[in-house]
């Protein structure tokens, strides 16, 4: 068995725990609350970065990216890709205070065809890679994991197009941090 069947095995291995992971847990389908903390929206311990937003960036050229419908109205996509990452976007929040935060990703309905969207975490000094099967979701908020931010400014969630998948779209929505 070669590097690539093993590096494809271990892709399906670690969607599937997280699949698993985000059926057990609620993933904002079905009955569970569809935007989780956004009922109240001058509560400090929520914070929301839609594309668009301060706090949102994106790699150029600008050109480049595609936009389609999404969270708030709109949304970034573009082709994924297997060898290069050609876009990039970050979302750098301004949180109120040190602490554990729920992390929320929105995934629109349209152009979310990838099976392996990986999300970047740079939180506490530490990078963490959460792999997402956006095809899975539609207009909703999905849990990425409960995250120990320090709040210091230097902290940030980014997504790229590079997943190892030819054929496919990859979304860039809102990201949300919920304490």
């Amino acid at each position: 068995m070669n590097a690539l069947n093993i590096n494809k095995m271990t892709a399906v291995v670690l969607v599937l725990c997280l699949t698993f992971f985000l059926q057990a847990c609620g993933d904002g389908g079905g009955d569970n609350e569809t935007e989780p903390g956004i009922s109240n929206g001058n509560d400090s311990s929520v914070m929301l970065i839609d594309d668009g937003d301060p706090g949102f960036t994106k790699s150029d050229p600008p050109e480049n990216w595609q936009q389609g419908d999404g969270y708030n109205g709109d949304a970034y996509w573009a082709p994924t890709s297997v060898d290069l990452a050609r876009h990039t976007a970050r979302w750098t929040p301004t949180l109120p205070r040190p602490g554990v935060y729920r992390l929320y990703a929105y995934i629109p309905k349209d152009h979310s065809t990838t099976t392996h969207a990986q999300y970047n975490i740079f939180a506490n000094g530490v990078i963490s890679i959460i792999t997402l099967n956006q095809s899975l979701f539609a207009d909703e908020w999905v849990l990425l994991g409960a995250v120990t931010f320090a709040a210091d400014g230097n902290e940030y969630v980014e997504l790229r197009d590079l997943t190892g998948e030819s054929g496919r779209e990859i979304a860039f929505d809102a990201i949300m941090w919920e304490e």
